[in-house]
């Protein structure tokens, strides 16, 4: 899939949450909420229809509740397997900080993405890959799309 989305000139947005990037996270992420099944579902039926004050209270409830986390360097891992199968120009961020319960420890929030930063520097990738997985490899494929909008748009 990665090669294939290469091939196709796009970008893999790598999310963060822990349970899509570690086995042991995922599974811990399926005992806690069988654990605390009927809190979430409370939750989730009390807000319907309020999707704001259903995140307010999620969030809430996941600092009374914390979801597994997983290590900074998994996360590293991921970016590394990316950009090593599908190439430095088709990497992004893709972070999720607003729909996952958790994230890797020390990703909390978009204030720590130095350290995802210097993670990927000393891991040896160069500022060209690193600046790119921050945000150009993204704008790249959006510039792209409004190329091919315009180019439609104009035809008859």
């Amino acid at each position: 899939m990665l090669r294939e989305l290469a091939a196709n000139r796009g970008v893999i947005m790598i999310n963060f949450y822990p349970g899509y990037l570690d086995a042991d996270a995922n599974a811990a992420a399926r005992k806690h909420f069988g654990t605390h099944r009927e809190r979430f579902l409370e939750l989730r039926q009390r807000f319907e229809g309020d999707f704001l004050g259903r995140m307010r209270a999620s969030r809430e409830l996941n600092r009374e509740l914390p979801w597994p986390q997983t290590p900074l360097d998994v996360l590293l891992d991921h970016f590394d397997h990316a950009i090593q199968v599908a190439g430095a120009a088709h990497v992004g961020i893709g972070a999720d900080w607003d729909g996952v319960p958790s994230m890797p420890s020390g990703m909390d929030d978009v204030s720590r993405l130095p350290s995802l930063t210097r993670g990927l520097l000393e891991r040896g990738h160069s500022r060209e890959t690193v600046v790119g997985v921050l945000g150009e490899n993204l704008l790249r494929v959006m510039q792209e799309n409004e190329r091919i909008a315009a180019e439609l748009a104009s035809r008859p």
